[in-house]
């Protein structure tokens, strides 16, 4: 089962956020885990072996019309698994 982390760039404060069960004060927006958010349309791209949410954010970050980002802990990729996905938009829980 894979663990999703979805993060939306709104204007928010940084709080607590989660890494692989673990809290800690984050730079990084809110996120939502095991969230599954429909999107359709729009631009997005992923990226395999990102080992964490906060890479995936700061991926996000990067890119202007980044919007959300899903980061996934288990893709079933060999090696590190997981993978980050960005999003123009936010979608729809």
């Amino acid at each position: 089962r894979a663990a999703w982390a979805v993060g939306l760039f709104q204007a928010e404060e940084p709080g607590p956020t989660w890494v692989q069960g673990d809290k800690f004060d984050s730079h990084a927006p809110r996120m939502d885990v095991d969230v599954e958010y429909q999107f359709e349309g729009g631009w997005g791209t992923n990226y395999d072996h990102i080992p964490d949410p906060e890479f995936c954010a700061a991926m996000c970050q990067g890119v202007e019309r980044c919007r959300a980002y899903v980061w996934v802990k288990d893709a079933g990729l060999d090696g590190c698994p997981s993978q980050c996905w960005l999003k123009s938009g936010v979608g729809k829980k």
